[in-house]
């Protein structure tokens, strides 16, 4: 399989790594070293991304050109209001996540879990804690909101956040009553494991037959088109 690779960063060469690891064709790779375009791509069956917003904002019109499924794991991007529609139209599959993580998305079904069964308890309170690298400019963090997004709209939630060190990222969910605490808490020790999450979902994309198209979160690419949830 022929992967593009664009942005060679921290977690971009962690992908990087695995490409090379795995003996996959590697397509660029791509940085502001090498800037990608429309003949470049070409050969790729896939498309990686791991750029800063602004760099992915511009790089947006040039992936559309493209009929090639693409994984985008930037954070803090204000992605165009027709960018679905477009896809669909155009019959193509990206897929998005602040958090590639596969163990992310078994935190997901956990959350989804303790939210439910908290109805039993006596006045539950909700809060959400993470921690990132002094160098992370968007605060709260993309998965900490979607922590918040996998408990019900009606659910209170406060998010606190800090930045300290070269943390990789570290999330807790708490529910606190009179009489007891319970948490969740994830821990990523090193970032390769979102170079495997984002290789994961280029190489299914490809595997699996019939992928919706559009614009689709990574969870729910995995609950429809890998676990066949509805």
């Amino acid at each position: 399989m022929r992967i593009a690779l664009i942005g060679t960063g921290k977690t971009g060469g962690e992908v990087l790594t695995l490409i090379e690891k795995e003996n996959l064709e590697l397509v660029g790779p791509f940085n502001s070293r090498n800037s990608p375009s429309k003949e470049k791509l070409k050969p790729a069956e896939a498309i990686i991304v791991f750029t800063a917003a602004e760099p992915t904002e511009q790089l947006i019109p040039l992936l559309l050109e493209l009929n090639v499924p693409v994984v985008l794991g930037s954070t803090g991007v204000k992605w165009p209001i027709d960018l679905n529609e477009k896809l669909i139209k155009q019959q193509q599959t990206w897929i998005y996540s602040s958090n590639f993580s596969l163990g992310m998305n078994v935190v997901r079904n956990m959350i989804k879990t303790m939210n439910s069964w908290s109805k039993i308890l006596s006045n539950p309170q909700f809060s959400i804690h993470e921690v990132h690298h002094t160098k992370k400019l968007d605060a709260p963090s993309g998965t900490a909101l979607s922590w918040k997004s996998w408990l019900p709209q009606n659910q209170n939630c406060e998010i606190t956040h800090e930045r300290e060190g070269d943390v990789k990222g570290y999330h807790k969910l708490t529910i606190e009553t009179d009489n007891e605490t319970i948490t969740l808490d994830h821990n990523v020790k090193n970032r390769r494991i979102f170079a495997e999450g984002a290789l994961f979902a280029a190489k299914q994309m490809k595997q699996v037959k019939n992928v919706k198209k559009g614009f689709l979160k990574f969870e729910d690419f995995l609950d429809e088109s890998v676990f066949n949830k509805p």
